[in-house]
């Protein structure tokens, strides 16, 4: 069956007829729209059919293919029975059926992408609900009032270029939190700590005695957060509220669970 029978349209189509005739037959054929398993594939027989016959050079190329003459097909032989006694009685063994040809890679890449394409669709559910919580916790705010500090790290990093940096990581009996090397601090500073309810991550910092008594101080702005939390908000978005082919479905879904993870990582560890 050519491309042409698959479209139902003759060779001599215009690009408009082709691309309307496409369009038809994909409303009809869609998987989101059909549970019919024939259809599902006659769906991406229409795709690869639209697929070559929408960009000129390609069409051409198939054009020229279909002029061209088949090869006769070849009979069907025997060979001789490898077992003599049989030869001897004239049996004969008969050529091993050519094996059907394998569809073509995109094909089942195609296949393969629209199964997955369901368990994607649950992971961008769960990190949109993911999303919903860290932008929850940030805008809630739990105060430690009575918190000492307890221990001091030293950190300090370099990096090739001949830079790098440095900070105090502070530790209380409740919580720990970075702040920059210059800050003075020392152990046993009285402080009040206001921090996320559920990530437990540290906003602000009051000191109540010590040499910095009464100085208030942001840990930092988290801005990581919030891009992270964008990508994947935008990434599961897009994946559950358009349709796309099912190789750009696999990839925005792919990135929107790399991305959580990435999220996750951060607000449990970082």
């Amino acid at each position: 069956m050519s491309y042409y029978h698959t479209l139902g349209i003759p060779t001599e189509a215009t690009p408009e007829e082709i691309r309307l005739a496409y369009r038809r037959l994909v409303l009809m054929t869609h998987p989101d729209r059909t549970k019919d398993t024939a259809a599902h594939q006659r769906f991406l027989a229409i795709n690869e059919a639209y697929e070559t016959l929408s960009q000129p050079t390609l069409r051409a190329a198939y054009d020229a293919k279909l002029r061209r003459p088949h090869p006769p097909v070849a009979e069907h032989h025997t060979v001789p029975h490898p077992d003599p006694a049989l030869r001897r009685r004239g049996f004969r063994r008969a050529r091993p059926a050519p094996r059907a040809p394998l569809p073509p890679l995109h094909i089942r890449y195609a296949a393969e992408f629209k199964r997955a394409l369901p368990q994607f669709r649950k992971a961008a559910k769960l990190s949109l609900l993911g999303v919903l919580l860290v932008v929850v916790d940030f805008n809630r705010n739990v105060r430690l009032p009575n918190e000492t500090i307890q221990e001091f790290t030293y950190v300090a990093r370099r990096s090739r270029s001949g830079g790098g940096s440095s900070y105090f990581l502070v530790y209380t009996q409740n919580t720990d939190f970075r702040t920059d090397a210059t800050t003075d601090l020392e152990v046993g500073d009285q402080l009040s700590i206001d921090q996320t309810p559920w990530f437990g991550k540290v906003k602000a910092v009051k000191v109540h005695s010590g040499k910095m008594r009464g100085y208030r101080f942001q840990i930092a702005d988290f801005s990581i957060i919030w891009v992270l939390s964008g990508a994947v908000a935008a990434s599961g978005l897009l994946l559950l509220g358009t349709q796309f082919r099912p190789d750009y479905a696999f990839n925005i879904g792919f990135t929107n669970i790399v991305l959580s993870i990435i999220l996750l990582l951060y607000m449990l560890f970082v």
